[in-house]
C-alpha cells in the first residue's frame, strides 16, 4: 500500500539520497551588494535526505559560494541552507512539463549566511526558487537569496539566480 501512495506522489524513481551540484550565475538585488559587484558566479552542492521532514516534500540541505566576478579585494558569500522541495503535479496531463517527462518544482530554506569579508560574519537568511527536471540527471533552478544585513556595511545577500545542476544519484 505505501508503494502505491508512493508512486502516486510523483516520488523520483531514483534512491530518495541523492547529490547535486549546480552552477550558474546572479545578480544582485541590494545596492551595497551591487557596489561589490554587477555579478556573482554561484557554485552549490545539496544532499537530499532519504526521509522528509515535511509530508509530500524532499528534505535536502544546501551548501552554496556566491563569489564576485569583479574587482579585487576579499568578498564570498556562503549560504548553508535546510530546505524543502516540492513538486508539483507529477508527470500527469495537466502538467505542461509532462511533455518533456520532467517535473517542475519549488522549493523554500532557512539557514546561516557566512560572510567572507573583513570582518567575517555570520547572519541568518534563506532561499527559494523554482526548479524543472530536464530529464532523469540535469534541472534548471531560478533561486533567491535573502539575508539579514552584515554589520557596518549593511549589506545583504539579496541575490536572484540562475542554475544548471546535476543530480548523482549512485545507480
Amino acid at each position: 500500500m505505501s508503494t502505491l501512495a508512493s508512486a502516486q506522489l510523483g516520488r523520483p524513481n531514483y534512491p530518495p539520497q541523492y547529490f547535486t551540484l549546480r552552477a550558474g550565475f546572479l545578480v544582485p538585488l541590494d545596492t551595497n551588494l551591487k557596489a561589490v559587484s554587477n555579478t556573482f558566479f554561484g557554485v552549490g552542492a545539496d544532499y537530499t535526505f532519504s526521509n522528509a521532514y515535511i509530508n509530500g516534500g524532499e528534505t535536502f540541505i544546501s551548501l552554496d559560494w556566491l563569489g564576485k566576478t569583479s574587482g579585487g579585494g576579499r568578498f564570498n558569500v556562503f549560504p548553508i541552507c535546510i530546505n524543502e522541495r516540492f513538486f508539483f503535479g507529477g508527470n500527469n496531463n495537466n502538467n505542461p512539463a509532462a511533455v518533456f517527462n520532467n517535473r517542475v518544482y519549488a522549493f523554500v530554506g532557512l539557514g546561516a549566511f557566512l560572510f567572507d569579508m573583513d570582518p567575517t560574519t555570520w547572519r541568518f537568511g534563506g532561499r527559494g526558487g523554482l526548479g524543472l527536471e530536464l530529464g532523469h540527471s540535469v534541472k534548471a533552478e531560478a533561486t533567491l537569496f535573502l539575508s539579514a544585513p552584515t554589520s557596518g556595511v549593511h549589506i545583504h545577500a539579496n541575490a536572484l539566480g540562475i542554475y544548471l545542476g546535476y543530480n548523482f544519484n549512485g545507480s
